[in-house]
């Protein structure tokens, strides 16, 4: 027999062997790269998500003692319930409350209960959505709430079962004096919460079936939220009252009478005066009353939020489009303003008295009441020759400006001044409340106007900014700026920009498509 010197055990020749050797060598070099890159990959992976819940635990603790959290060697400042997180290379993320937000996905606490904290409101907590607009909050059955005033904690609420999967909380006023509040959600032995603040939108905007709400923390409201209040109305105007009899919060007016109010402990409600259909125009708050003006010369007003009495003038039917209330001395007044020049003010008899141009000189009757007053503010300031003066200003049609003020020296008379700033309709008007270095903003169609009592000119003599784009259809002064809003013309889509001094303004961010008529705040 021969014997085969390239012959294995099995058979197999030598050759044969170093041929599969070597193929599975050429099989395993080419494939390395991918398998390499598939482990270190799932490493890469396993690392992340150990470096997402590793800070997980950082947020959550952080958020429940108002700490600051440090990342990648920098110190971010907690701010309320919004974090900005940057985890090792990855994009930055947002924390709201103990969501972590990334274009949108929820990419944080998966499958554990988490919160979500609009600026000053807890809207959304565990796996279903939570509403805290007044007195009844929703929430899971496995969830705990705690009051943390004083260092009380916790604080032992009756829960009323809803349904299968909800609970309310009834019959509890989430009170600023109580607050903060912390909200706690568990399932098992996992545990979201977060600090909520109770307190009211810092900004309302309103306008054509349209309300949108915003408390930014850097004051440049670049953060809305639609607030969808059935039935939906146009609504022209909104104003922040602040009253020891009534509450603190929010009215808004519009068509048919409507009257829509935000308050503290309250929630949203709807107000059907039933007096009348008419369109409301303006709403202003004094001597612990509401005075509400609009078309066809309405007038209705109220000494609360609920019940409210009709006004009437004989003889009277001009559309009314603005009111304020101002005082001097132990005298009060409220001021309405509205078509050919028509000013209203409420005497010291408790009586609408209506100005008759004819029976003012420093006024041409025929003039004036050509225009048409669309705004009125009141402001009270310090004049070195009438000492202090309070002084209602109405902005109209054509760049119409007039002033009438009360002072010291001019006993309780009226003094009226005319003058025209331009050629451009004028549709609102705020003052800074200053009664030492008091500050005049007016704005209108691509127009805003600056008055300061630098000359004792103030309402009298006007520093003039344009940018035709921009629509401005109202402004207020709220949390120490200028809030002015309005319409692109462009686009026709609403706008907030905010100033300081009246001079400089921020970058215009738009807030909607819709058109906005009012803005107030505190």
């Amino acid at each position: 027999m021969k014997k085969s010197w390239f012959m294995n055990p099995k058979g197999m020749t030598l050759i044969e062997v170093i041929l599969a050797i070597s193929i599975l060598s050429i099989i395993a070099i080419t494939f390395l790269p991918i398998i390499t890159g598939s482990f270190s990959n799932i490493v890469k992976a396993g690392n992340k998500t150990r470096q997402v819940y590793d800070t997980k635990g950082k947020i959550e603790e952080a958020m429940a003692n108002k700490q600051s959290i440090e990342m990648d060697d920098d110190t971010i400042i907690f701010e309320s319930s919004r974090i900005p997180i940057k985890f090792n290379n990855m994009d930055p993320l947002y924390v709201e409350g103990g969501k972590v937000v990334k274009d949108g996905m929820l990419a944080f606490a998966v499958n554990t209960p988490t919160l979500s904290v609009e600026p000053y409101r807890l809207y959304e907590a565990g796996e279903n959505r939570v509403v805290v607009e007044g007195k009844f909050i929703t929430f899971l059955n496995n969830s705990e709430y705690v009051l943390n005033k004083e260092k009380i904690s916790p604080y032992s609420t009756i829960l009323k079962i809803e349904n299968s999967n909800k609970l309310t909380l009834e019959g509890y006023n989430w009170k600023n004096e109580n607050q903060p509040y912390i909200f706690k959600v568990k399932t098992d032995s996992k545990i979201a919460k977060a600090y909520i603040l109770v307190l009211q939108p810092k900004v309302m905007v309103v306008g054509n079936g349209k309300i949108k709400i915003s408390s930014d923390f850097n004051n440049n409201y670049t953060h809305w939220k639609d607030r969808n209040v059935n039935p939906q109305v146009n609504l022209n105007r909104v104003r922040y009252i602040n009253s020891s009899l009534i509450g603190r919060g929010y009215i808004a007016v519009g068509d048919k009478g409507k009257i829509l109010t935000l308050f503290e402990n309250s929630g949203w409600e709807s107000i059907g005066n039933n007096l009348t259909n008419k369109e409301l125009m303006d709403i202003a708050y004094g001597n612990d009353m509401l005075v509400a003006v609009g078309t066809d010369g309405t007038i209705i007003y109220s000494d609360g939020k609920d019940s409210w009495t009709l006004g009437s003038i004989i003889d009277f039917d001009h559309d009314l489009n603005g009111v304020s209330f101002g005082e001097f001395e132990a005298n009060e007044y409220f001021v309405a303003v509205g078509d050919k020049a028509t000013w209203l003010y409420w005497n010291l008899e408790g009586q609408w008295e209506i100005i008759d141009w004819d029976q003012v000189e420093s006024i041409d009757k025929a003039e004036i009441e050509k225009e048409t007053f669309f705004d009125v503010e009141t402001i009270k300031y310090k004049d070195s020759s009438d000492g202090e003066v309070t002084m209602f200003v109405a902005v109209g049609s054509n760049g119409t400006i007039l002033t009438g003020s009360i002072s010291e020296n001019g006993g309780e008379k009226i003094n009226f001044e005319y003058v025209m700033a331009g050629s451009t309709d004028l549709k609102a008007i705020a003052s800074n409340g200053d009664i030492d270095n008091p500050v005049l903003i007016a704005v209108g169609d691509g127009i805003i106007l600056k008055s300061d009592n630098s000359n004792n000119e103030i309402g009298i003599k006007w520093e003039v900014y344009k940018d035709n784009n921009l629509l401005f259809t109202d402004i207020t002064y709220a949390d120490g700026q200028f809030l002015a809003v309005g319409n692109k013309k462009s686009n026709n889509r609403g706008f907030i920009t905010t100033s300081t001094d009246g001079k400089e303004w921020t970058e215009v961010f738009e807030i909607g498509d819709f058109t906005v008529k009012s803005v107030s705040g505190y």
